[in-house]
């Protein structure tokens, strides 16, 4: 009786322990994965925020967040010549090809969602 179930319990344990294994290999695939080059995201930003007196000057920084998202610290600058720092903006890697834009405060007549464009 015990090695009957051990037989089904051996093959079970060894499929669940390959799935996890490629799930692990793929989530850093993710973590590893290089971010859009800036005018794809600046495209994306204009886009989706719908503000041409925005303009990202420069990227200083991904940080890493749950489920393979990473929120940017951009300088941005105004019609006005401003420079400040938002912090709300995060990309979202849905696969090693494809990235997803989410913009706190996006315009109401915009989505705050938005594929990230090629340049």
């Amino acid at each position: 009786m015990f090695l009957r179930r051990l037989r089904f319990l051996v093959p079970a344990a060894l499929v669940a322990a390959g799935a996890a294994a490629g799930a692990v290999q793929l989530f850093n695939d993710y973590r590893g994965a290089s971010l859009p080059p800036l005018e794809t995201l600046q495209k994306s930003f204009d886009r989706i925020r719908g503000a041409e007196d925005l303009r990202i000057e420069q990227v200083l920084g991904a940080a890493e967040l749950e489920n393979s998202e990473r929120r940017l610290y951009c300088y941005f600058k105004d019609g006005s010549g401003n420079v400040y720092v938002d912090d709300s903006i995060v990309l979202v890697k849905l696969d090693t090809d494809l990235w997803i834009m989410k913009i706190r405060g996006a315009s109401p007549e915009n989505s705050p969602w938005g594929i990230v464009t090629t340049p």
